[in-house]
C-alpha cells in the first residue's frame, strides 16, 4: 500500500503479484507537540484472526488443497539470532541498492527496529500484512509519531514473502516501495522480520530522515505498545487524542482496496462465498493492480465451483511473476476440479521444486497422478505427503484408495493379503 507522503491525498496502492507487501510515508507534523501514549497497563494479546484465505475444502476427491491447507498456519517459534541475521540480510540487500543508484548507506537505528520488529510479530501472529496495527487500533502514522512526533519524515514498508531474496526484489520492482527504499532525504532505517510457518516471513521497513544536522534520531518519547491494546478505545468514529492533534485510528475505511479484501476474507470464512467474491471485485475495483485481492478472488471462485475463471485470474498473476508459488498452487487446484490432471501435475512439480516439504502439494500432486491411473507415483507422493505430516488423513484415503484397486479379484474380502507392499505411511 503506498499513502501520499506531502499532504492528505492519498495514491493507488501497488502489490507485486508474489507477494503481499505495503508501503506508507507519514507526512511532516505541523506545529506539533511531543505525543504522549496512554499510561501502560500490560500488553495483552494480539486480537483478531488470520486474514489470509486458506484454501476452499472440496468433499471430493479433488480436495482443492488438502486438509493441509485448510487450517490457517501456527507461527513457529521465534529464533532471535535467525530473524536478526534476516533483518541483517535485507539492511545489505537495501544498501547495496542505494549505493548502485549513487545515495548514502541508511544507518541502523535501534528505536526504529523495535517499531519494525513489534509489527512483524504482530502481523505473522495475525497472519495479515497491513499497516494498521488490528491489536491496538493504530494507522502507522500514529504508532510512529507516538514515538518521534516531530521527525520531519517517516515512511513504512510492510511485505510477506518465503525469503529475504524474493521481499528485496519484490519491493525493489514496486515504484511506491522503491522510492521509500531510495528516498534521499531518509537517514535511518528500522527492519523487523518474524515468521510464521515454514514459508512466510513478515518483514517492517520503517525509515526516518534526522532533523537539521544531527546525526541521530534522538531517543524515543513512548512506544504504543507499553499501553494495553484496550488503551485506544474503539468508538464508531474511533478516535485517540495523543497531542493537540486529534488521530483517527480505526482500520481502512471503504475508500481502500484494503477495507474491501478484508471484508472479502470475512465473507470467505465465514462460509458467504457472494460476499466474499462482491469484496475481492470491489478491491480490485478501486485497485486494479491489487495483486493480493486478485489472488483470494481466485481462491474464492475455485471454492464456488468455478475453477475455469480462477485459471484465468491466476495465468494473468503468473504472467507478471511466473515464480509465484502460491497462485501456482492454487492453478493447480484449480485444474484438479477442471480434471486437466496433466497441467495439475506440471502445477504441483513446480511447486515442489521450490517448496519440497510442503505436504498438501504432495497430495495434490497424488491425486494428479492417481488420476492419470499412474498408481506407484501417486502412491510415492502420497507416502511423502504423510511423511511430512503424519495427521493428513486424505493422503492416508488415497493410499487406502491405490490398495483397494490393486487388490487381485480373486481374493477374499477377508484375507490379509495384499499385491501392494504395507508401508509406514499407511
Amino acid at each position: 500500500m503506498r499513502r501520499s507522503s506531502r499532504g492528505p491525498g492519498r495514491a493507488p496502492w501497488a502489490l507485486p503479484a508474489v507477494l503481499l507487501l505495503l508501503g506508507a510515508v507519514v507526512p511532516a507534523p505541523a506545529g506539533q507537540e511531543p505525543a504522549q501514549a496512554p499510561k501502560a497497563a500490560g500488553q495483552g494479546p494480539a486480537q483478531g484472526s488470520a486474514a489470509a484465505v486458506q484454501e476452499p475444502a472440496q468433499g471430493s476427491a479433488a480436495a482443492v488443497q488438502g486438509q493441509a491447507q485448510a487450517q490457517s498456519p501456527v507461527p513457529v517459534a521465534q529464533q532471535p539470532e535467525e530473524l536478526e541475521e534476516l533483518a541483517r540480510r535485507a539492511l545489505e540487500l537495501l544498501n547495496r541498492a542505494r549505493d548502485e543508484a549513487g545515495l548514502p548507506a541508511l544507518e541502523r537505528d535501534p528505536t526504529l527496529e523495535i517499531l519494525a520488529r513489534h509489527h512483524s510479530r504482530e502481523q505473522a501472529t495475525l497472519g495479515r500484512v497491513s499497516h494498521h496495527s488490528y491489536e491496538f487500533g493504530l494507522s502507522s502514522e500514529r504508532r510512529l509519531r507516538i514515538a518521534f512526533p516531530t521527525l520531519p519524515r517517516l515512511a513504512e514498508n510492510v511485505a510477506r514473502n518465503r525469503s529475504i531474496g524474493r521481499l528485496h526484489g519484490a519491493l525493489m520492482a514496486s515504484a511506491g516501495h522503491r522510492r521509500n527504499r531510495l528516498d534521499p532525504e531518509f537517514t535511518h532505517v528500522g527492519i523487523g522480520v518474524a515468521r510464521r510457518g515454514d514459508y512466510a516471513i513478515y518483514l517492517t521497513e520503517v525509515f526516518a530522515t534526522a532533523p537539521g544536522d544531527r546525526g541521530s534520531l534522538g531517543k524515543p518519547v513512548a512506544f504504543y505498545f507499553d499501553a494495553a491494546p484496550d488503551a485506544y478505545e474503539p468508538r464508531p468514529d474511533p478516535r485517540v487524542s495523543a497531542s493537540p492533534e486529534t488521530y483517527t485510528i480505526g482500520p481502512p475505511g471503504p475508500e481502500h482496496a484494503e477495507h474491501w479484501t478484508n471484508v472479502g476474507i470475512e465473507g470467505f470464512q465465514s462460509g458467504d462465498l457472494e460476499a466474499a467474491e462482491a469484496g475481492f471485485r470491489k478491491a480490485l475495483e478501486l485497485q486494479p493492480d491489487y495483486d493480493y485481492a486478485r489472488y483470494n478472488l481466485a481462491k474464492t471462485l475455485n471454492g464456488a465451483g468455478r475453477p475455469a475463471e480462477a485459471v484465468a485470474l491466476l495465468d494473468e498473476l503468473l504472467a507478471a511473476n511466473p515464480g509465484d508459488l502460491d497462485a501456482r498452487a492454487t492453478r493447480g487446484s484449480a485444474a484438479l476440479l477442471l480434471q486437466d490432471y496433466r497441467a495439475a501435475e506440471a502445477d504441483f512439480q513446480l511447486v515442489l521444486q521450490g517448496r519440497r516439504r510442503d505436504a498438501s502439494a504432495w497430495y495434490n500432486l497424488g491425486l494428479a497422478l492417481e488420476y492419470q491411473e499412474r498408481t506407484a507415483d501417486a502412491e510415492t507422493a502420497y507416502r511423502q505427503a504423510i511423511h511430512l505430516d503424519p495427521e493428513l488423513h486424505a493422503a492416508r484415503a488415497g493410499l487406502q484408495r491405490l490398495r483397494k484397486r490393486w487388490r487381485p479379484t480373486a481374493e477374499p474380502a477377508t484375507s490379509d493379503r495384499r499385491s501392494s507392499p504395507r508401508g509406514g505411511g499407511g
